[in-house]
């Protein structure tokens, strides 16, 4: 309320706050009058509040007996009502250990199936199986807080430690079969032929190359003179000469007769198929300009030279040069390999025949002395 007095008659007046600044007649004098405005610092009252100490619950007293009694506080009807139950929400545990072996167990199934990269997958795989054992129980003793991460760690680590292992195993097994094959591929399999027709047999099984030494005998059981024919199965193979000179040479296209530039080797041999009902299908031991497997013969000296195999490019044959062909039972056929000039000091020279040239296994060695090499 606004309080204040008539200008003229003195008459204490007291009007609203609302009208403030507004016009009115003093109800005595019939003055007219304007409101004043409030004086503020009547409406601010200085004079400091006291508020009542609330008293804290729950109050723990004693009572007469010297028993414990606590009080809660009153509820505004008279009851006390239940406290309200309140679900908090904390927020799970990870399991680092199990993240780590996630990760390591992931990076290393992505590897594993590399060939030979694969290896490395198996430390990586190693270590995420450790980790996520080790994370496991440690989720196990915070009562299955974040086990989730070392069982899926786990389980991606120990399966790429599986297929680790596979890929070593298989890969051992195949270089194992490889070699394997390699070495049979690479036994004498041959028979000497008799004059009475019977054959002996200079077969180096792997049970022969236990029990012998490394010495010459063993090599010259290996190597056979090529004085007498050798046979594997029904193919039967005999040196027929060897012949230093010019080496006749025929033009495929115009079938005009040459002779090779240089003096060469050419070393003759006589094919024969002993059997009855079977054709033989020979490719050539001169070789083929492109082929997958060896297909072609080796020459070596007692001094360990290598003489190379000799070709005159597309268009030229060697004269008696079979290349391909078929051999029917009972029927022979002579061949012609040309090889550099060996060295006139050579005591014997060793020719090496691979026998899956005819369909055969292994190889057919065959050693030529010096006596049997003539000049043409």
């Amino acid at each position: 309320m606004i309080e204040f007095e008539c200008n003229k008659c003195g008459k204490q007046l007291r009007v609203k706050d609302e009208s403030a600044g507004k016009k009115g007649k003093c109800p005595r004098c019939r003055c007219i009058l304007e409101v004043p405005a409030p004086d503020f610092d009547e409406l601010i009252d200085e004079s400091p509040v006291q508020r009542p100490v609330e008293e804290r619950f729950p109050v723990t007293h004693k009572d007469a007996t010297g028993n414990a009694v606590v009080r809660q506080k009153p509820h505004e009807s008279g009851h006390s009502p239940n406290a309200p139950s309140v679900n908090v929400n904390m927020p799970k545990r990870t399991s680092s250990l199990g993240v780590v072996s996630l990760i390591m167990g992931i990076l290393a199934f992505l590897i594993c199936w590399i060939p030979l990269l694969g290896l490395l997958s198996i430390p990586v795989s190693s270590l995420g199986v450790l980790f996520a054992v080790i994370g496991f129980l440690i989720a196990i003793f915070r009562k299955g807080s974040g086990i989730g991460w070392p069982i899926g760690g786990g389980v991606v680590s120990a399966l790429a430690l599986i297929i680790a292992f596979t890929q070593v195993a298989v890969i051992g097994g195949a270089a194992e079969a490889i070699d394997e094959a390699a070495a049979k591929a690479d036994q004498t399999k041959q028979e000497v032929v008799t004059s009475s027709g019977s054959g002996n047999s200079t077969s180096n099984n792997s049970e022969e190359a236990n029990v012998t030494n490394t010495n010459n005998s063993e090599e010259a059981e290996e190597w056979v003179s090529a004085k007498y024919p050798v046979r594997q199965g029904d193919m039967q193979l005999q040196v027929k000469g060897a012949v230093k000179g010019k080496v006749p040479l025929i033009d495929s296209f115009d079938e005009s007769q040459g002779s090779s530039r240089d003096d060469l080797l050419a070393i003759y041999l006589e094919l024969i198929n002993g059997s009855q009902s079977k054709k033989i299908e020979y490719q050539s031991w001169q070789g083929q300009d492109i082929s997958f497997s060896r297909d072609y013969a080796t020459l070596e000296d007692n001094f360990g030279n290598r003489y190379k195999r000799i070709s005159f490019g597309f268009g030229t044959e060697i004269v008696g040069n079979a290349k391909s062909d078929s051999i029917y039972p009972g029927k022979s056929l002579i061949d012609v390999l040309v090889f550099e000039l060996p060295v006139d000091t050579a005591e014997h020279l060793k020719l090496e025949l691979p026998a899956d040239n005819f369909g055969g296994e292994g190889m057919l060695r065959l050693q030529i002395p010096q006596d049997m090499i003539q000049n043409r």
